[in-house]
């Protein structure tokens, strides 16, 4: 039997926000943005805040119409 797999906060964070975007829960971004900065992620540092610098425009396609 394999070793059980352990799952490390980036990887948690990159699965989170692979989830808004598959389900387009586009209103979850700006918490997913907080959880990663609070949990100092420097791997995703530039990535959080070029999302941050384009957010309104990408919550809004990712949040089905009428939500």
């Amino acid at each position: 039997m394999p070793p059980a797999r352990t799952s490390t906060p980036l990887a948690t964070h990159i699965s989170a926000f692979a989830e808004i975007l598959t389900a387009r829960q586009g209103q979850r971004l700006n918490d997913w943005i907080t959880a990663v900065e609070a949990d100092d992620q420097p791997d995703l540092r530039s990535f959080t805040a070029g999302l941050r610098r384009v957010d309104m425009p990408l919550v809004q396609s990712l949040t089905p119409r009428g939500q």
